[in-house]
């Protein structure tokens, strides 16, 4: 029920938390490898989005990443958790490609399993 109530949260609002500016650069993200996109999510993050937008993010995936330390008990990895926030979190202005979300979906698993390397100012 939190998880239900919190992507409505998130997918009713206009703008999506990681803004429709960073939609191309995190698509962008899909053919580079996992240190390129640690160090491409922590630019855009810090450099671009804007500050209430960080701030929410920032609780948003640290409690994700909390959440998976006890992926054991509740069978929410990184992955499962990107699968399920990720389109939440960043949409197109116009309809998403299956394609988009694999590459959605893989970025908000970079920001949940390197949160501390991304949020760290």
């Amino acid at each position: 029920m939190a998880a239900v109530l919190l992507k409505s949260f998130l997918r009713e609002l206009t703008e999506p938390l990681l803004t429709f500016e960073l939609y191309d650069e995190i698509l962008g993200t899909s053919g580079l490898g996992a240190k390129e996109k640690v160090a491409l999510a922590k630019k855009l993050i810090l450099m671009k989005l804007p500050d209430d937008n960080y701030e929410i993010l920032n609780f948003l995936i640290r409690f994700l990443t909390e959440v998976t330390t006890y992926s054991q008990q509740n069978k929410m990895n990184a992955a499962n958790l990107a699968v399920v926030f990720g389109p939440s979190l960043i949409w197109s202005r116009n309809q998403a490609s299956l394609t988009a979300i694999d590459v959605i979906n893989a970025f908000t698993q970079i920001l949940i399993t390197h949160y501390e390397c991304i949020f760290t100012k």
